[in-house]
This record gives C-alpha cells, sequence and structure tokens, in this order.
C-alpha cells in the first residue's frame, strides 16, 4: 500500500500520496548487417547480448513492476560514423508501431519523423565518404508526443520499425531508439 501523509491547510486537512519521481531514458539499439535480409527490427524486445551501450533495458519487453513510464518524447540516433546514404535508404520508407501486450497497434509514424534525433544536421563533406553530424540538441530534434505515452511496469510493450524493403547499409548500421519522461513509483512504508 502507498504511502500517504495528511497535511493541515486553510482548506482543511488533505492527503497527499508520495511518490519517487525522477527524469528517465528508456533506450535500445537495434544493428542492421550488411547483409541484412529483415524487413523489420524491434526496439525494448530484448537486452540479451547487449551491453549496456547498447540499452538499458533490463527485462523483456517490460520495465520493472510497480514503476511507471510517462513517455514525453521519442528519438532515433543513428551512429554518428553512418554514411548518409545508409541514413537515407535506412530512414526512408519505413514505419515506426508501438505496439502495447505484444500485438496491439496504438499507433503508427513514419520513420523519418524520428530520424532528426541530437540534432542530425546532414552530410559534412561531398565525398563518397558522406557521415552525418549530430550537431547540438535542439527543441526540433525529438518527436514530443501530444500526451504523455504511459508504459506500466510488468506490462509488455515494444516498438516494430518496418521497412519497404530490407535495409542492406555499406558497412554495419547501429540505431538507438531513445524514449524520455518521467519515471514514477509509489512509496511504501514499512
Amino acid at each position: 500500500m502507498a504511502t500517504t501523509i495528511k497535511a493541515k491547510t486553510p482548506e482543511g486537512v488533505k492527503s497527499y500520496k508520495l511518490e519517487d519521481v525522477r527524469p528517465y531514458f528508456l533506450y535500445d539499439t537495434v544493428t542492421i548487417a550488411t547483409s541484412n535480409t529483415d524487413t523489420e527490427k524491434y526496439f525494448f524486445q530484448t537486452p540479451e547480448n547487449k551491453t549496456s551501450i547498447d540499452t538499458n533495458l533490463k527485462q523483456f519487453s517490460t520495465i520493472q513492476i510497480g514503476w511507471v513510464f510517462d513517455v514525453t518524447k521519442m528519438r532515433l540516433i543513428p551512429k554518428a560514423s553512418m554514411k548518409l546514404v545508409d541514413i537515407e535508404e535506412i530512414f526512408d520508407d519505413s514505419i515506426i508501431t508501438y505496439l502495447k501486450e505484444g500485438d496491439i497497434e496504438i499507433f503508427s509514424m513514419p520513420g523519418i519523423m524520428l530520424n532528426a534525433g541530437c540534432g542530425i544536421s546532414g552530410a559534412t563533406t561531398t565525398a563518397d565518404s558522406d557521415v552525418i553530424s549530430l550537431g547540438l540538441p535542439s527543441n526540433s530534434a525529438v518527436e514530443k508526443l501530444p500526451f504523455p505515452l504511459t508504459i506500466a511496469g510488468g506490462k509488455t510493450f515494444l516498438f516494430r520499425w518496418r521497412f519497404a524493403t530490407a535495409p542492406t547499409p555499406t558497412v554495419e548500421a547501429k540505431v538507438r531508439m531513445v524514449l524520455e519522461g518521467i519515471l514514477r513509483r509509489d512509496i511504501v512504508g514499512a
């Protein structure tokens, strides 16, 4: 049972529920190999065989029971060394779908809407080895959701990234999805 405190106010005695609240960033990385044949990838499906650089997900497709994550912003961040031609191939004609309970589609959006993560500012050279610059973060570098997307601990969720055709980058490509928001849980008294 959550701990509450009672406070005497000019309007009378009021009760307040105590919560542990903190800013939070949940992230996960997908890898697209040069020999890729998959037309879809999944973010937040598994932490297995990933390092803390790749993901901070602790359990398969869920956050810890008792926590609630209110997501307010989303972004996709290509690895800084990716070639512009690979970014165009991967993000063009792709769809991101938020799935709850494994297969319930909540919303879908074009992947290109999220490719501005951390301020991608385009090619830094005009040679065949074009790379992108991460630039400076800005308000336009994320997809701000119209209202918080609530992810409850213990309930499964993931993001499916579908491609019109299987992307085959010139070098192995890593793309990280970051969900930004507030993590909260009730404080339980002894």
